[in-house]
């Protein structure tokens, strides 16, 4: 855990969002009253199991939700301005210039009929106002500041002819072209080799020191968690669950979820050889009116049966715990005092 980043010391807010709701067309809540704040060159990352809700929170975020999801309510407070009041127009100005995406399989959101450094100059030719060749010139310099051998080369290529690895170092100079101030990274090192994933995190960490950047790391990869972000929210079934800094959370953590993350990421067997799961699934929890969304699946429920009666009864508040650490169950002082006595 002595891997991570130093946490910056400015922290003033860039990202304020508080009670996002987003919904189904049917109407079914897929990221219900969700709280999130980023500070300035902070590193934020959201974990959670596939369908908790992070990658629609990502667009969210950016206003990039497709037609069958609908923001209903809450707001997103960028540098003070509500980005959910914005127009389209607004928007588009923002979208690169303010605030990127990385988004993971690079090869498959790159056009393949397109040449490399077209698709990196797009940003800066609609933000920046630069023209053809002041641009491409740009664009070699960015290839060569995430690593990519022979940069102008590269540029004149199909993205077709890249590696995954080389994708996505690609998709990061697109993303950084214009000096974003907030980059939103959706499982950015999915399905890259361990030494790749490496190589675009050092990356990533330059581009943050460089530009004074902030980054929402979306993943399921705690050991990723571990080495770069500054706190974590963990998330389940649209709920923040846990949030705090990386250091406590990942050795003392105080949500029940949180634990069976952290245990099924060290790919430790169990006595009979089977590696560690969390029983069940989180795709119905949306659906409980009433006590914890996770009480279904939550390993604590089995040995203390005096919690039933809270756990079933209602749903426990995001609460603090510790300084600038926060945990929604009822449980977690006792979780919190167990941590502290190991």
């Amino acid at each position: 855990m002595n891997n991570q980043m130093a946490a910056p010391k400015d922290r003033d807010p860039l990202l304020e969002v508080r009670n996002l709701r987003v919904a189904l067309e049917s109407g079914k809540t897929v990221v219900d009253g969700l709280d999130l704040t980023i500070g300035r060159r902070e590193v934020v990352a959201l974990v959670g199991e596939s369908g908790s809700g992070k990658s629609v929170t990502a667009l969210a975020l950016s206003r990039l939700l497709p037609d069958a999801l609908q923001l209903v309510g809450g707001s997103i407070c960028f540098e003070g301005q509500d980005i959910v009041k914005k127009s389209e127009a607004e928007l588009n100005r923002m979208r690169g210039a303010d605030i990127s995406m990385l988004f993971q399989q690079p090869q498959v959101m790159l056009d393949p009929t397109a040449r490399v450094h077209t698709q990196v100059a797009e940003p800066l030719r609609q933000h920046r106002g630069l023209n053809r060749r002041a641009a491409f010139d740009r664009v070699v310099e960015l290839l060569h500041s995430v690593g990519i051998p022979a940069p102008a080369q590269r540029a004149r290529a199909f993205s077709y002819q890249l590696s995954g690895g080389m994708a996505q170092r690609v998709m990061i100079a697109a993303a950084m072209a214009a000096g974003p101030k907030l980059l939103i990274a959706d499982e950015p090192t999915t399905a890259l080799d361990v030494t790749v994933q490496t190589q675009i995190l050092r990356l990533l960490k330059a581009e943050r020191e460089r530009q004074d950047l902030s980054i929402l790391l979306i993943t399921h990869d705690l050991s990723i968690v571990s080495a770069f972000a500054d706190r974590v929210a963990v998330m389940y079934a649209g709920r923040i669950l846990e949030e705090g800094p990386t250091e406590q959370i990942m050795n003392r953590p105080t949500h029940p979820y949180t634990r069976a993350l952290i245990r099924c990421s060290l790919l430790v067997p169990e006595d009979d050889g089977r590696l560690l799961s969390i029983p069940g699934s989180g795709s119905n929890a949306l659906e409980i009116k009433c006590g914890c969304r996770f009480a279904p699946r939550c390993a604590l429920m089995q040995t203390h049966p005096e919690l039933h009666a809270a756990c079933h009864g209602h749903e426990p508040a995001l609460e603090a715990v510790g300084d600038g650490w926060k945990s929604r169950c009822h449980a977690a002082d006792n979780l919190q005092h167990e941590g502290d006595a190991a």
